[in-house]
């Protein structure tokens, strides 16, 4: 997969935002959703899939898989196993705005 951001242009942006967090009061300037930007630009360039039908979480997919399309049923039947892709929790723990783990 193609993505626009290299692995070291998101830790660039994630050591800027840990200072500008660092040294904030809480004023006026103060935006929470900064980071919160970053990761959903950072995540719609390269979204986690699911291993096992296929789908990205972007978009408003089913919350679970639909497997088996000659089935009677075409019921979600799983829970999605979502791999790769970029990680939320991760950059927002470099940024110091969430404990990782």
């Amino acid at each position: 997969m193609t993505t626009r951001y290299q692995k070291s242009q998101i830790e660039d942006v994630a050591r800027i935002l840990h200072k500008y967090y660092l040294g904030i009061a809480y004023g006026p300037g103060y935006s929470a959703g900064i980071a919160g930007d970053f990761v959903d630009l950072f995540a719609a360039d390269s979204p986690s899939i699911c291993s096992v039908c296929g789908t990205s979480p972007l978009g408003g997919q089913n919350l679970y898989c639909v497997v088996g399309f000659g089935a009677p049923s075409r019921e979600p039947t799983k829970e999605h196993n979502w791999e790769g892709g970029f990680n939320p929790k991760q950059f927002l723990a470099a940024c110091g705005l969430e404990s990782e783990g």
